[in-house]
């Protein structure tokens, strides 16, 4: 539904749970969660050797549920007892480092709240403690500005029942009135179980992180889409723009590439505007050249995450920095056999190249580091494998000399890591997810209920705790994001000067037609 979007669809897979995690059951017996049952407690002893230590230490710890008594019992055991740990007193009150990009308005509660794990929901609890800790993200929702964008007819939501769930659980999580250090996403869940196919189908069992984010950012922006006609009644969106040219190159392109890209933009727009829009999308641009005649296709496309893949020879103890991810995004592959690419020229399928590359960033930067990889096979028993090698990201990141050159920008491409989905174990099948969230005193680690600071921010010795070999979801920010949810550029098919595009001269919009008149 919403470009973008990743699916990858896996054959059903096996419960996996991570020792401890269970479902909260109500005094009959009942799961305490519509939906889903309350699966029997696994082997302590299946903990993956590669457990980084802070989580062995959590996963062993007499505190954690899951380690004697009935599921019921530990559940409202665990209600009562404190697993937050404090910060330093000297730190608690130091403010965000300089630089950050982070809202610092809204009031927040000083400790992070956990959440409760609702049986080997762990992958969804790191999930929504770093969108939680996206702070524009999450202003837009305690501010209540989602309240005028609820777009509850839109067929491809969910009549607002994610945005509603997810604006109630920030609430809990983030307002400073609150006194529980940890609560129960149920609401959030019952909805998700509702709405959500890769959860609703497979109760119970561990899912990927990155996927059911990505659900979630699509349910939001279908929920909170400005487009309030029905999507039949429309008028429709034109494909995004491409051009042909002749082997001499890419200069004999008709029209500027940036104004091609400011057509796809337009064009996308017309189906989809929205807060999630507005700060986690890009645009891609991709080449496929002919390996015979030389004639190419440019076409420019929204992203919503920046997947990148890792090198095979990565293994577990070897390190690369982030920036030969991204070149390894950009690289030109081959487009043979049953991928060949249909020529328009040679009027048949050929052997062609491919690039992608990166030309315009958002706001808010999701990165995906693509470590699970599968064989194909129609059983969860296929072979599968995880690159465990660390990618070294510094929590500033340029990136201005990794956009296309020929794409202009209107700020520099500075960005600041908040939030870090982690994943420890060997199979995409079992392990555990956490998340490492950047607040005001500094690096918490979230693991469901357990809080854990890490350290102040800028420090090396936080730095090591935050990045590592388990990072699986990186989120940044940029450094010019506007303070406040306010102030966020609304992206609108009417507002070109709202756009990332650079184009000059009035001329240059005529593609528009009188949209840009029209209020």
């Amino acid at each position: 539904a919403f470009p973008g979007r990743v699916r990858r669809d896996l054959p059903p897979r096996p419960l996996c749970r991570a020792p401890g995690q269970v479902a909260p059951l109500g005094p009959d017996g009942a799961a305490a969660v519509p939906g889903l049952s309350a699966p029997p407690l696994p082997p302590l002893d299946r903990i993956p050797t590669s457990l980084p230590e802070h989580v062995i230490e959590a996963r062993t710890s007499s505190g954690r549920v899951g380690i004697s008594g009935s599921p019921y019992q530990l559940f409202h055991q665990m209600r009562d007892r404190r697993v937050a740990s404090e910060p330093p007193a000297a730190l608690a009150a130091v403010p965000a480092a300089e630089g950050t990009s982070c809202s610092s308005k809204c009031r927040r509660r000083e400790n992070p709240v956990g959440l409760y794990n609702l049986g080997n929901t762990c992958f969804l609890n790191a999930a929504l403690q770093s969108l939680a800790h996206a702070p524009l993200l999450s202003d837009f929702f305690l501010k209540r500005h989602f309240v005028k964008d609820l777009n509850v007819e839109n067929p491809l939501g969910t009549k607002g029942a994610i945005a509603s769930a997810f604006a109630k659980l920030l609430q809990e999580l983030l307002q400073p009135e609150g006194t529980a250090e940890a609560i129960a996403p149920e609401e959030m869940l019952r909805a998700l179980c509702k709405h959500c196919p890769i959860i609703a189908e497979q109760p119970g069992m561990q899912q990927d992180a990155q996927e059911v984010m990505a659900f979630l950012l699509d349910a939001l922006h279908e929920d909170l889409n400005r487009i309030r006609e029905a999507r039949e009644t429309r008028r429709p969106a034109r494909e995004a723009p491409a051009a042909a040219v002749s082997s001499s190159g890419l200069g004999e392109l008709q029209k500027p590439e940036e104004r091609l890209a400011a057509e796809a933009w337009y064009s996308h727009l017309l189906w989809h505007r929205s807060l999630v829009v507005d700060l986690c999308q890009g645009q891609l641009r991709s080449q496929v050249k002919c390996s015979k005649c030389g004639c190419a296709s440019v076409t420019f496309d929204p992203f919503l995450f920046l997947t990148l893949p890792l090198p095979a020879r990565l293994k577990r103890g070897r390190k690369v920095h982030i920036e030969e991810a991204i070149k390894a995004f950009c690289v030109e592959e081959r487009l043979d056999g049953s991928d060949s690419w249909g020529c328009p020229r040679c009027d048949r399928r050929v052997s062609a190249s491919k690039r992608l590359s990166l030309w315009k960033l958002p706001l808010l930067l999701l990165v995906h580091l693509k470590r699970f990889g599968f064989e194909a096979s129609g059983a969860w028993t296929a072979p599968s494998w995880k690159i465990e090698g660390e990618v070294w990201t510094p929590p500033q990141l340029d990136l201005g000399n990794f956009v296309s050159k020929t794409s202009p920008q209107r700020a520099s491409l500075q960005y600041d890591l908040f939030a870090a989905v982690d994943h420890a174990g060997v199979s995409p099948f079992s392990g555990h997810y956490t998340a490492s969230c950047r607040r005001a005193d500094g690096w918490w680690r979230l693991d469901d209920s357990r809080a854990e600071y890490l350290g102040r921010a800028g420090s090396e010795a936080t730095e090591r705790k935050v990045i590592g070999p388990w990072n699986y979801l990186l989120l940044f920010q940029r450094r010019d994001a506007p303070s406040e949810p306010e102030a966020i550029p609304e992206q609108s098919h009417r507002r070109p000067e709202l756009w990332p595009h650079v184009l000059d001269g009035a001329e240059e919009w005529s593609f528009m037609g009188d949209s840009a008149s029209r209020s």
